[in-house]
């Protein structure tokens, strides 16, 4: 099963869900197109990606990630990362994914983190 990509509200965050087995090159555009949404949206509140749903993390996910984070940054937008799983905090450390989003071990962290 591929990649399904949900988008929702939790305690004044927006929560982008990645659930499934992998992530796809057109997942890719359904993350662009929710980040445009995102942006042209008046309320400016933080947003979590959650990876935790999703069964592998791989180049086209990551991709996806990057932009997304680099994109929040440059339009003022709080953007972090949920993720648990020490294999896919392994491949984040690799990437060094913390230099542009920061990852936290769940959707409470985040907020107790100011994010």
């Amino acid at each position: 099963m591929t990649c399904r990509i949900s988008l929702t509200e939790w305690n004044g965050r927006r929560v982008l869900h990645l659930d499934g087995s992998d992530f796809l090159p057109q997942q890719q555009s359904e993350v662009r197109a929710l980040a445009k949404a995102i942006f042209d949206s008046t309320t400016i509140s933080p947003v979590l990606i959650d990876t935790s749903g999703l069964g592998l993390v791989g180049s086209c996910c990551l991709a996806a990630l990057i932009e997304l984070g680099m994109n929040c940054r440059k339009q003022g937008i709080l953007c972090g990362l949920v993720e648990s799983r020490s294999d896919i905090l392994e491949v984040f450390e690799i990437v060094s994914i913390h230099s542009i989003l920061p990852v936290f071990s769940s959707k409470e962290d985040a907020l107790e983190q100011g994010c």
